[in-house]
This record gives structure tokens, C-alpha cells and sequence, in this order.
């Protein structure tokens, strides 16, 4: 049969057998993610503390911790962190279907409104792709009669005074409750995006639904077109093959440790967005979409602006630790796990065009958070890089700044950082998702995590 994304050949292998539902008494244990999650490889871990079944090379983990503290913990068991603090609306600095697997502490402050929290972190899991809430079986803060387990189980099947639905259309991307009785057509039952899987005694977990008929035309109608680019929860195609799907997992496994690079559905990711950077670009540049960015037949090229003999560096552990800034769809990732080096490097990249960009870097199974190069990185004091690394990126930024907020994070004693003083910045600042693109390629697009002063300037990276 043939893989409807990248050609597969000749399948003469079933897919992966579903996994045994948890058995009774059974607590959840990090490892229990593999099993009935095989191809999943991008996973944060939201106020939880370093799990070493994540360290392995099958995995890209980052944990998202609330202060300096438990960041520097993690790091110093050389898993990925970022500082994050606890606030109200709770955001995340990922795009939409941006991860396999989401796994968070309900114990922890972050989640004290629990059905925006379980919300936010629905709207960057993959579709099919799992939410696994620790600690579900304690009694809910102002809730004491309620666990988790009881008030998600009553607010999906819609029940008493738990029956909300979720505006998926705010214009601010902070995601609203609606009430039950309303018909607003961007009001959407949450049974609609979200369905509850085999869960465990103390952690329930829920699976993202692969595009739900809910969302079509939500937030636009098919008589208009829309001026938004991207939305808190896109429908996506149907027929796009997901992480759970028999067919791709079993041509993953098949080319383990790169099988994810290649079997991903390149032909229908951007299909439900409007007018984004990718459904532009490879319209307008199809022969440098292959080349850059997405490759040919599901084989990607070379990093092109990675210098070979760093490729040693990392072989040898002279480089431990990278920073790609402005990774745009993680190539350097998919160059490393291709090269066999990923596992020996610990590697943290943010910053993309949009939505779109992301969605490439997450379909590979690629980590990239979203971020300005003008704000201070979400590091820890003591998480240096050995290397941080940019490509056709930092000519979008006002240079000082920028190399103010990067170097202090490559060690003291070898900063190199060589910044063009003359480069000036050309865009305000936007860095949500949800904002309006510029019409010219040649533009970077507004994004914007939170409002900030107009006077400022937001960089990207075209890579």
C-alpha cells in the first residue's frame, strides 16, 4: 500500500497492537507513555520533576518549571527547562499541535483553575495526541468534594453546572468558557475537541480528537475570509495521518530513529489554515520548500549553515549543549537525529514565522517554543549552552539587545557572538499566533504571547 503523505512502498508489516488498558491499582509511571504512545517523541512536562525514562533518544522533553529553582534542577540532570512563572490566564509559549504528549502536575499552582488549564495545555497536544494530568485523585482546591477525575468526567458529557463550552475564537487566544445553552457557532462543546482514555488511579488522561467537525468555519464562516492566520484550536484535514494512526507507525518504527522525519502528511498540514507562511511559501517557492525546509520524498538535506566539524564537536561531547535560535522548523534537530547525534546533545530551539512553520518542525517530531529574541530567554541563571547557534535569523532583530539577551547564556569563557550594527528592525513587536500576517514573504509576521509596547520590534527567523 502506499503512505498517503510520502510514498512508502511495498507494507508487509501490521501496525503496532493497541496497548492493554492501565490494570486496577495501577499508578502512572513515566514509562507507561511508550507503550501506547510508540511514535510520540516531543513531550513537556508542565511543574514535574525530572523523569529519567524521558532522557532517552526516542524522546525530545522539556520540562516547563514555575521558578529559577526547579528549572536549575532539571538542567542539572541535563534535561531541557524552561522558567515559565505561574499566572492568570495561564499561557504556554508553544504553538497549536505543537507536542505528542503533554504531562502535568495538578498539585502544582499553575492549575488552580482547572478547566482553562486543561484547555491551554489541549491546544498545544498533537491531534491524537495525549494530556496526562498527575495527581487527578486529590480533591480539587474550592472544589473539595471533586477530584479531577469527577469534574473533566462531568464537564465532557456535559452534566449540571460543569456544562461549559469553549469559545474557540477569542481574539486575545485566552481561551473562554461559554455557557452550555448558548449557539454561538464558536462556542464548541469540549466533548468535541477532547475524549478520555485508559486512565490510571492517580492521573487521568485525555486524548486530543483529530479534527473535529465542530471546528469547521467556528471562527470563520464560508462566505468570508478570514483575517486571522492562526486559531487556539484548528480543525485540520481528516484524512491527515496522525501519531496514532497503525500505518505510520509501523513505517516509523520500520526506520527507527528517523522514521518521523519522513512519514509525515507534508501535502495536508496547512490545508485548514488561511494564507499562512507555508502554504505561501510552497506555492511560491516550491523548489527551496524542498531543499530548506521539508525535503524530497521525506529525505531532508543537510543543515546547510551547520558547520561539519561542529558535527565532531558533538560526536566527541565537546558539545553538550546547543541553542538554536530562530530554528523556524528545527532543521537542526532533524540534521542531528539523521546524523545519529541527537542523543548526545541537549538541544532547546524557539522562534517561527507562524503556525504553519511550527506545525512542520512539530510533525517531524520537533520541540520549539515560541519567543521574541527582544525578551530575556525563559532560562534559568546557571542554563548555559555551549554553543548557541542562529542561521538567517538575527538580521531581524535589534542587534544589542538581542546579543545581550543570548550571551549571557554561552559560557563566559568562549562568547563569541559577532552582531552587524547596522541591521534594523522593520516590524512591531506581535508574537501571538492568532495575529494577521503581512501580505509580502519578504515581511516577518506579527506574533505576540502577551500585548506589548508598540515601540518595540519582533524578531524572527526565516530558517
Amino acid at each position: 500500500c502506499d503512505y498517503d503523505g510520502f510514498m512508502a512502498g511495498s507494507l508487509t508489516m501490521a501496525g503496532p497492537a493497541a496497548p492493554p488498558a492501565p490494570a486496577t491499582g495501577q499508578a502512572f509511571r513515566s514509562r507507561d507513555v511508550g507503550p501506547r504512545y510508540p511514535i510520540a517523541r516531543t513531550v513537556i512536562l508542565v511543574d514535574v520533576p525530572y523523569a529519567a525514562e524521558f532522557a532517552q533518544a526516542r524522546y525530545d522533553a522539556l520540562y516547563v518549571a514555575g521558578n529559577d529553582t526547579e528549572a536549575a534542577s532539571v538542567w542539572a540532570r541535563r534535561g531541557a527547562s524552561l522558567v515559565v512563572p505561574v499566572a492568570e490566564p495561564v499561557h504556554l509559549p508553544f504553538a497549536e499541535k505543537a507536542v505528542d504528549v503533554v504531562i502535568a502536575n495538578l498539585a502544582a499552582p499553575r492549575a488552580r483553575h482547572l478547566l482553562p488549564y486543561i484547555l491551554e495545555l489541549a491546544r498545544v497536544a498533537a491531534d491524537d495526541g495525549a494530556l496526562v494530568f498527575l495527581h487527578s485523585d486529590q480533591p480539587l482546591a474550592g472544589h473539595p468534594d471533586h477530584t479531577a477525575f469527577t469534574l473533566v468526567d462531568a464537564w465532557l458529557a456535559g452534566r449540571g453546572k460543569w456544562a461549559r463550552k469553549v469559545d474557540v475564537c477569542r481574539d486575545d487566544s485566552r481561551i473562554l468558557l461559554c455557557p452550555a445553552t448558548t449557539d454561538r457557532r464558536a462556542c464548541v462543546a469540549p466533548g468535541a475537541l477532547l475524549r478520555q482514555a485508559p486512565s490510571y488511579d492517580d492521573a487521568l488522561v485525555l486524548e486530543k480528537r483529530k479534527a473535529p467537525p465542530a471546528l469547521e468555519h467556528a471562527c470563520c464562516s464560508t462566505k468570508t475570509k478570514c483575517t486571522r492566520r492562526c486559531f487556539a484550536f484548528t480543525r485540520g484535514h481528516a484524512l491527515t495521518r496522525t501519531i496514532a494512526d497503525p500505518t505510520r507507525q509501523a513505517l516509523v518504527l520500520r526506520e527507527a530513529p528517523v522514521g518521523r522525519l519522513r512519514y509525515w502528511d507534508e501535502r495536508r498540514i496547512v490545508t485548514n489554515y488561511d494564507d499562512v507562511w507555508a502554504s505561501r511559501y510552497k506555492k511560491e517557492h516550491e523548489k527551496a520548500w524542498h531543499d530548506i525546509y521539508v525535503g524530497h520524498e521525506g529525505f531532508l538535506p543537510d543543515k546547510r549553515e551547520w558547520p561539519p566539524a561542529f558535527d565532531a564537536l558533538v560526536r566527541t561531547k565537546k558539545i553538550k549543549s546547543i541553542l538554536d535560535a530562530g530554528g523556524g522548523t528545527a532543521s537542526l534537530d532533524a540534521h542531528l537525529r539523521k546524523q545519529g547525534l541527537r542523543s548526545r546533545v541537549t538541544l532547546v530551539a524557539f522562534g517561527f514565522y507562524d503556525c504553519s512553520m511550527a506545525r512542520v518542525a512539530a510533525e517531524r517530531g520537533s520541540l520549539i517554543f515560541d519567543w521574541t529574541w527582544l525578551d530575556p530567554l525563559p532560562f534559568c541563571e546557571a542554563c548555559t549552552f555551549d554553543v548557541v547557534f542562529q542561521a538567517e535569523g538575527i538580521h531581524h532583530s535589534v542587534p544589542r539587545k538581542v546579543f545581550h539577551n543570548i550571551e549571557k547564556y554561552c559560557p563566559k569563557a568562549g562568547r563569541r557572538l559577532d552582531v552587524n550594527a547596522s541591521f534594523v528592525a522593520d516590524d512591531p513587536p506581535r508574537r501571538r499566533l492568532d495575529v494577521t500576517r503581512d501580505a509580502s514573504l519578504a515581511r516577518p509576521p506579527r506574533r505576540r504571547l502577551d500585548p506589548l509596547p508598540a515601540a518595540r520590534h519582533d524578531p524572527v527567523s526565516p530558517q
